[in-house]
């Protein structure tokens, strides 16, 4: 179903992990499906899931890219981020 007022451009975001991830994938799908143009900013665990939805994916940069299934790493990369912030 596309609407009246033509295709429009959405940038999606979302934290990285899967109950955010799955429900904004959920609303990708939605609009990719009316015609519009989606792109998917999160983190690089989440690759192949955007990919696969349809929307494009844009890796995070400034923000802390981890894979909450990678505990070893998620920690030593937020403990990073406290030490700079204090």
């Amino acid at each position: 179903m596309r609407n009246d007022v033509g295709m429009a451009r959405f940038m999606l975001a979302a934290m990285p992990f899967p109950g955010h991830v799955t429900s904004m994938l959920a609303v990708a799908e939605v609009l990719l499906e009316r015609g519009h143009s989606v792109r998917f900013y999160t983190g690089s665990a989440f690759r192949d899931r955007v990919e696969a939805s349809g929307a494009v994916f844009v890796p995070w940069r400034n923000a802390p890219d981890f894979d909450e299934n990678d505990s070893r790493r998620r920690s030593r990369d937020l403990s990073a981020r406290r030490a700079c912030v204090r």
